[in-house]
C-alpha cells in the first residue's frame, strides 16, 4: 500500500525520504542508509525489491519519481508536480503536489492535487479543491498514463492488479460525480465496475479494496463481492484523518479529537476483519500517517507539543489486538510512510532546509535507533528561477545544525557568478527563524542564454559564519 500526504504536513515538515526494508536476520536490524542525500519527498512506495520515491518541486521547476531497483542504483523515472509563481515574480505560487504514491511490479500509481495561494488567500475556504488527476507510470519506460481526472478531488488505489478510483468528491457547489470504479489491470479489456458513489478516499490491499464517506468505511473483497460496513461515528466525534487497509480487511484509523487548527491528540482505532465494532486501542499523540507492517499497525507519531516541522517524531508500530507499542525508529520530522509485508519505509529530516537521507530496516524491529543526524552541513537549494531572461531570484533561509531543534535568526549574504562574470552580492539582513528571503540579480546580456550560476553563501549565526558554495541550476520562466 502507498504512501499519502497532505499540502499543509508536507510542506510544514519540508519533505524528507527514509525508506526501510527487511533484513533476514536480527542484527541487521539497525536503519542501512541507501542513495544520496535527498530534496524533500512527497510520497513514497515498496514494490518487491524496489523503492519508490517523489521529490518536490522547486521554486519554477518540476518534482521527481525516482527508484531504486534490486541493483542499488538510483533512477530518475520522471517528472511529477510542478511549482511556479501565478503571475511571473508574483509572490503568490501555485502547482501541484503529489499526495499519494502506490506501486505494484513495474506499476506506480501517482495522485496529483492542484494549488493555488492567491485563490487560497482571495476565497479562503471558499475556493475549495481544485482539481487531481491520477495516473499509471511505467517505471522502466517512464511513460504515464492517466486514469482519472477530477476539478475537485479524487483519489485512487493500486494493489497487485487490483486499481480503485474514487470519482470526484464533492466540490465548493457540494455536489459529486462520477462514482467509485474498480479495474483489474490483468483484464485491460474489461470495462470498470462500479462500487458506490463517488467517495473522499480509497484505498487497496491484496484482493480487498475501501473506500472513504464522511465517517463510513466500506470494505470489499474484489473477488467475491462481501462487503462490510464500517461506521465509526459511535466512537465520538472528530475526522478520520488518516486511515489504512490491511489485505485481511482489518481496517486501522486515527480520529482527530481536537477539532482546532493545530490538533491536540488523536486516537488510533481498529476495525477487525471478523467484522466486530470498531475500537480505539490507543492514544499515542498525533498519528500523522499509517499503514499495515508485519501483522502490526504503523505509524507516525509525534507528541501534540512538536509541530509537524520541529522535533523528534517516531515510527511506531501497535498491537492490533492491545494496542501495545513498540518504536521502531526516531528522528526528524516524517511525512510520509509505507510498507509492504515485513518492509517498512519512512521519511525523516536529515538536514535543514531540504535535504533528506534514504535508509532501509525491518518492519518487526529497529530497536528506536536515530536516524536523525548530529550536525549538518550548510545546504544550499539548487535552483534559481530567471524571469523573462533579464532577472535571476535566488531564496535563502536560516539553515539549522540540528535537525531536531528549531531553525534560528541568522542574516545571509550572497554573491554570485555566472562564468567568468561577477554579479555581486547581495544580503538578506538579519532574517527570523521562520522567514526566508529572495535575492535578485539583473542579468547581463551575454549572459542570458546561460544554465547555471556560481553562488557563494555566507551565514552569520550566533556570531558565527559559516560558508558554502555550489552551482545552482537557473530555470527560466515568464
Amino acid at each position: 500500500m502507498g504512501s499519502t500526504s497532505s499540502r499543509t504536513s508536507v510542506r510544514a515538515a519540508v519533505g524528507a525520504c527514509v525508506v526501510a526494508a527487511a533484513l533476514p536476520t536480527a542484527a541487521a536490524a539497525a536503519p542501512a542508509r541507501v542513495g544520496p542525500d535527498q530534496r524533500s519527498v512527497s510520497a513514497i512506495a515498496l514494490a518487491g525489491s524496489d523503492v519508490l520515491w517523489t521529490t518536490r518541486a522547486a521554486s519554477g521547476g518540476q518534482g521527481r519519481l525516482w527508484r531504486r531497483g534490486a541493483d542499488g542504483r538510483v533512477r530518475s523515472v520522471r517528472r511529477v508536480e510542478s511549482f511556479g509563481p501565478v503571475v511571473d515574480d508574483s509572490s503568490y505560487n501555485k502547482g501541484s503536489e503529489v499526495v499519494r504514491l502506490d506501486a505494484a511490479g513495474a506499476l506506480a500509481l501517482v495522485v496529483e492535487r492542484n494549488w493555488n495561494e492567491l485563490v487560497d488567500k482571495i476565497e479562503g475556504s471558499l475556493a475549495g479543491p481544485l482539481g487531481s488527476v491520477a495516473y499509471l507510470v511505467d517505471t522502466a519506460s517512464g511513460r504515464r498514463t492517466d486514469v482519472e481526472r477530477c476539478p475537485t478531488i479524487g483519489d485512487a488505489a493500486l494493489a497487485g492488479s487490483l486499481l480503485v478510483t474514487s470519482g470526484c468528491a464533492a466540490g465548493r457547489n457540494g455536489s459529486a460525480a462520477g462514482s467509485v470504479q474498480l479495474r483489474d489491470l490483468a483484464h485491460p479489456g474489461e470495462p470498470g465496475t462500479r462500487l458506490g458513489d463517488a467517495a473522499a478516499a480509497v484505498a487497496a490491499a491484496g484482493r480487498t479494496v475501501a473506500w472513504l464517506t464522511g465517517r463510513t468505511i466500506t470494505v470489499m473483497n474484489a473477488d467475491t463481492g462481501l462487503r462490510r460496513v464500517i461506521d465509526t461515528a459511535p466512537l465520538g466525534p472528530g475526522e478520520l484523518r488518516p486511515w489504512a487497509l490491511d489485505a485481511d480487511g482489518t481496517v486501522a484509523f486515527a480520529i482527530d479529537r481536537s477539532g482546532s487548527f493545530e490538533p491536540l491528540g488523536t486516537e488510533l482505532g481498529i476495525a477487525p476483519a471478523d467484522g466486530s465494532a470498531p475500537r480505539i486501542v490507543a492514544r499515542p499523540g498525533i498519528v500523522r500517517a499509517l499503514d499495515f507492517a508485519a501483522g502490526r499497525v504503523a505509524a507516525v507519531v509525534r507528541p501534540a507539543t512538536v509541530s509537524d516541522a520541529l522535533g523528534e517524531h517516531r515510527i511506531t508500530t501497535f498491537s492490533p489486538a492491545d494496542g501495545t507499542a513498540r518504536v521502531l525508529a526516531r528522528g526528524g520530522p516524517i511525512p510520509a510512510l509505507d510498507a509492504a509485508g515485513a518492509r517498512v519505509s519512512y521519511s525523516s529530516l536529515a538536514c535543514y532546509p531540504a535535504r533528506f537521507a534514504v535508509w532501509t530496516q525491518p518492519a518487526a524491529d529497529g530497536g528506536g535507533a536515530n536516524v536523525a543526524r548530529r550536525t549538518c552541513p550548510l545546504a544550499l537549494d539548487d535552483l534559481a528561477t530567471v524571469f523573462r531572461g533579464r532577472r535571476i531570484r535566488y531564496d535563502v533561509e536560516c539553515p539549522t545544525l540540528v535537525p531536531t531543534r528549531p531553525r534560528e535568526r541568522c542574516a545571509i549574504s550572497v554573491r554570485a557568478r555566472i562564468g567568468r562574470r561577477d554579479l555581486g552580492r547581495r544580503r538578506s539582513g538579519t532574517m527570523g527563524a521562520g522567514d526566508s528571503a529572495a535575492l535578485h540579480w539583473a542579468v547581463p546580456a551575454a549572459a542570458r542564454g546561460a544554465r547555471r550560476m556560481r553562488v557563494t553563501v555566507s551565514v552569520t549565526m550566533r556570531g558565527r559564519v559559516i560558508r558554502g558554495a555550489r552551482n545552482v541550476r537557473l530555470i527560466r520562466t515568464g
